[in-house]
């Protein structure tokens, strides 16, 4: 399968290992990311956590614009604050923490998710997948498909919440395809957010995924 920054075309991506928090390659980053009073008062795992993810803003947006961004607030809902004419995502799992950015003149959001393939147990399967998602599927077993699954549905979330600014759930979204072969899928809104996304109105959306050893990266950027 394709590399994880392959599957970028609007918005650049950057990761780390988690293990990276501790690298002397990345301490004049870390140092230069201003901290919030109130993040700073976190358990020492959710400030590094917090604090790898924000590096990985500011590298992806380096990328995209050539100039880092050093500071990157958060909403009450925990969500970023980006800055005017900037769309992103941060995501995280056990072994990585990453980001994608790019600009609001060609998208208008980005979403992206990474899980350790087959993390998802099936007994959770009635809360993520409803009646018109993709029952089965020859390359993936059926914890692995829950996984890529829910991923998929968490990119969508986070791609159109900070256009909404309304909640969804797992079963107000279907994944009708999954292309093992080209790395793609199709993901189907149920639900209507505004008038713009609504069933019968703009309710489709493609993205692109990769899997790396044992963890499934997938990622939806919304054109203008």
């Amino acid at each position: 399968m394709r590399k994880w920054n392959d599957l970028f075309t609007y918005s650049s991506f950057y990761f780390l290992k988690r293990e990276d928090f501790f690298s002397s390659d990345y301490q004049a980053l870390k140092e230069s990311i201003i901290l919030s009073p109130e993040v700073l008062s976190f358990h020492p795992k959710r400030i590094e956590e917090f604090l790898l993810g924000r590096m990985c803003a500011s590298m992806a947006h380096s990328k995209y614009f050539n100039r880092p961004l050093f500071e990157l607030p958060y909403s009450v809902d925990r969500s970023p604050l980006w800055p005017l004419g900037v769309v992103g995502s941060i995501t995280h799992n056990r072994d990585y923490v990453s980001a994608a950015v790019g600009s609001s003149e060609f998208l208008k959001g980005v979403g992206i998710d990474l899980e350790i393939l087959g993390r998802t147990k099936l007994e959770l399967k009635s809360h993520i997948t409803n009646s018109l998602d993709l029952k089965s599927h020859a390359n993936l077993a059926n914890e692995e498909l829950l996984t890529l699954i829910f991923s998929i549905k968490e990119s969508l979330y986070k791609a159109l919440y900070p256009q909404v600014h309304q909640f969804f759930g797992f079963l107000d979204a279907a994944v009708s395809e999954i292309d093992f072969l080209n790395g793609t899928f199709k993901i189907k809104l149920l639900k209507e957010l505004n008038d713009e996304y609504r069933p019968g109105h703009l309710d489709e959306f493609t993205g692109q995924f990769s899997i790396h050893e044992g963890h499934c990266l997938c990622v939806i950027e919304i054109k203008n």
